[in-house]
């Protein structure tokens, strides 16, 4: 019975890692690049100096070229390297 709650949890665990951008078990992500939805509905994208979450909240705070912009995560797209297809704003 205890090998099998052991299972249970490990899966349990597995599939919460795909559930978006948290931190599960002290883990770290380290990105890159970053596209940002701003209030007016234009598209900002670049390159990520540094990111942090709220523990307490759906707010994200992103800092790109100095500035910060907190956010929900609903607005933010994080990438670990630079697709292919992203336009970083100059």
């Amino acid at each position: 019975m205890t090998k099998a709650k052991a299972v249970l949890i490990a899966a349990a665990l597995l599939c919460l890692t795909g559930c978006g951008n948290h931190d599960i078990i002290g883990t770290e992500h380290n990105f890159k690049y970053a596209m940002l939805k701003m209030p007016n509905g234009q598209i900002y994208s670049g390159e990520v100096e540094s990111w942090a979450r709220s523990k307490e909240s759906d707010r994200i705070r992103v800092t790109i070229d100095g500035i910060d912009y907190v956010t929900q995560y609903s607005n933010v797209c994080l990438f670990s390297e630079k697709p292919e297809w992203l336009e970083v704003n100059e």
